[in-house]
């Protein structure tokens, strides 16, 4: 959804989640205020129902905000807007600590033009599958990146000047 162009959080954050509670208390025909969602600092946010649980994940840049619902188990998404993406000067050291020597490879190994991108993809696909899996950002390592391996990720397309992940976890 369009959100205010504001790097503080509070208001998209409100507008998100009042929408979220529009949209579910259409299909749980019930009142958007009646929508128990759970959001406690530190955990995902979830819808608790009696007979069944909706797994939430929002993510906000100044500009939009997204939500994905998940009614079959944890999903995440986030989102980068491609211009911080752009600016960033100490990407290299990023992407070593924090998406591993593959992904800094692959980056490093695209035109300067398009490493934007690149980057913005990866880091929204980390942290799209930190979210689904419930923890929280850290350093890369082999270890994380098994715990993060039963994790599906899809490009969502969005408007120009963004790129996200939506992430959600396979069921066997």
């Amino acid at each position: 959804m369009p959100a205010p162009p504001t790097t503080l959080r509070a208001e998209p954050r409100r507008l998100l989640r009042d929408a979220v509670r529009r949209f579910l208390g259409g299909v749980l025909h019930c009142a958007p205020d009646a929508v128990p969602l759970v959001s406690q600092p530190g955990e995902a946010p979830r819808v608790s129902l009696p007979d069944r649980r909706i797994f939430l994940s929002f993510s906000h840049e100044p500009g939009l905000s997204l939500a994905a619902l998940h009614a079959g188990g944890p999903v995440g998404v986030d989102l980068m807007d491609l211009a911080q993406a752009a600016s960033l000067e100490d990407w290299q050291a990023l992407a070593s600590d924090y998406l591993g020597p593959r992904a800094l490879a692959a980056i490093r190994h695209r035109n300067p033009p398009s490493r934007p991108k690149a980057f913005a993809l990866a880091w929204t696909s980390q942290e799209a599958r930190l979210k689904c899996s419930g923890l929280p950002l850290e350093e890369w390592s082999e270890a994380l990146e098994a715990r993060l391996a039963g994790c599906e990720c899809i490009e969502l397309e969005l408007p120009a000047g963004y790129a996200g992940i939506l992430a959600y976890q396979r069921i066997s």
